[in-house]
């Protein structure tokens, strides 16, 4: 059983240009206790995803499971932590 399933995720931004594709048909698992890395250009939708996966965000299209629940939004069995976090607190 996989820990983490990212099926089919799609996700697009509304902009005032029209729509914008951040992620496009992206799937992958995570089995319990594998470690993962995020790595890509800038604007190739590396924090799209992690917000996806966050709950903060909604896929256009596809479905996050985590923990076998879907992710419907935020939730207390996740966390982020940002790479400045130093900058959240006054």
């Amino acid at each position: 059983m996989s820990q983490m399933e990212v099926r089919h995720i799609t996700h697009e931004y509304d902009t005032a240009d029209g729509r914008v594709t951040a992620l496009r048909d992206v799937s992958f698992t995570v089995a319990p206790s594998e470690f993962v890395c995020v790595v890509g250009q800038s604007g190739c939708g590396k924090t799209t995803l992690l917000n996806l996966l966050a709950g903060f965000l909604t896929p256009t299209r596809g479905e996050i499971i985590i923990g076998g629940k879907a992710v419907t939004g935020k939730g207390v069995d996740r966390g982020i932590v940002f790479q400045d976090f130093a900058q959240l607190f006054p």
